[in-house]
């Protein structure tokens, strides 16, 4: 049951970005796992329930979007879609295919509560507290056991802290973890 290693890195990384925030509670998680991860839903939730009692992140949503394969024909470079039992590319035949996507997991992003200046811990229905959206940067952290902080875009990236996150301070101060190398098939 790989689920509770997947799920015991995605509560190390996002516990550690949300301290790193200053935030009291993580309220929402959102991950994108590929379904050739052969990664069992019902498994997957159970081992948030388990995992995250006793932590910041009990009782927050869990949110999964599953990556449908995707690969290339190394032969004619047709790119296609598929199953995951049949690969073979539907252009020429060919068994020899590359897989793009369908394997990843990576945490897209977390909400938290972050205290706002002067709130004395009073009730945290209140509006002593503040919702902030945290997007991670994009990697395998919870697969590689990497802390994924919230981050400012690298270069690469099209958006800015400003376009993902409505408060860009909370994308200041939280250092980008090292990019991990994708495994080809």
């Amino acid at each position: 049951m790989h689920e509770m290693g997947i799920i015991s890195g995605v509560i190390d990384a996002v516990t550690a970005s949300a301290q790193a925030a200053g935030a009291t509670k993580v309220d929402k998680i959102t991950l994108s796992i590929g379904e050739m991860t052969e990664v069992i839903m019902d498994c997957l939730t159970f081992a948030f329930e388990a995992l995250s009692e006793g932590t910041m992140c009990e009782g927050a949503e869990l949110k999964v979007n599953i990556v449908k394969p995707h690969s290339i024909c190394l032969e004619c470079s047709t790119e296609f879609d598929h199953d995951r039992f049949h690969l073979a590319c539907p252009n020429c035949g060919s068994y020899e295919t590359v897989l793009l996507e369908g394997r990843e997991m990576t945490i897209d992003g977390i909400e938290v509560d972050v205290p706002t200046e002067g709130d004395d811990g009073a009730d945290p229905s209140a509006d002593g507290e503040a919702s902030e959206s945290m997007p991670t940067s994009d990697g395998d952290a919870a697969a590689s056991g990497q802390t994924a902080g919230r981050t400012a875009p690298s270069a690469d990236s099209p958006a800015s802290c400003d376009e993902r996150n409505p408060a860009p301070s909370a994308c200041r101060d939280v250092p980008s973890p090292e990019p991990s190398a994708e495994p080809t098939l």
